[in-house]
């Protein structure tokens, strides 16, 4: 990616442009439970986040607004980030091993106001946050509006995402990916 093109960035969820090199090209593989391969183009990683963005702004939030992921790796998450980034809203994944005070200061903190989850770290998510299960396929597709989609452009200073530290030396700490920050100059 040139640098001219990352300094054009106005959403950190265009960093994953299919504009860039062939739509059809493989991008993503993911294995699943039963150790089965499923390959992913970029056309398709880009469908998945978009109607991930779609189906999250038809939901009525608010730019900005804090989503987390509390879940072990897997396609979905990412599609799910890329596709808090391209809402213009602000992606929290958080460290499922944190202890029950540590989340909740996370939760709180961040003012997290969504979180997709699997359904091992289901019960970790605080009373009264929503969720939507990316290892539950009829929740997953219920959160999506699959169709066409242009990433919302977001001012500089907004936040992408906020990545929290392990709490080593007290409670986890947000840091914050704003995004003129991911900027390169010519």
């Amino acid at each position: 990616m040139s640098t001219t093109r990352i300094a054009a960035l106005t959403n950190l969820g265009d960093l994953f442009d299919t504009g860039l090199r062939e739509q059809d090209d493989p991008c993503l593989t993911a294995i699943g439970p039963d150790g089965a391969p499923t390959h992913y183009t970029r056309r398709a990683f880009e469908a998945e986040a978009d109607a991930i963005a779609r189906g999250l702004l038809a939901r009525g939030l608010p730019p900005g607004a804090r989503v987390g992921i509390v879940a072990g790796n897997s396609a979905r998450f990412l599609f799910a980030f890329f596709g808090i980034m391209r809402a213009g809203l602000c992606a929290v994944p958080m460290n499922f091993r944190l202890g029950p005070a540590a989340r909740a200061h996370v939760f709180a903190d961040s003012e997290t106001v969504l979180a997709f989850v699997d359904a091992e770290r289901a019960p970790l998510i605080p009373e009264g946050v929503p969720t939507i299960r990316l290892d539950d396929d009829a929740e997953w597709n219920a959160a999506r509006d699959p169709g066409p989609f242009a990433a919302r452009a977001v001012a500089p200073g907004d936040f992408a995402n906020i990545l929290y530290t392990s709490g080593s030396t007290g409670l986890p700490k947000g840091v914050l990916s704003v995004v003129t920050s991911s900027r390169a100059s010519d």
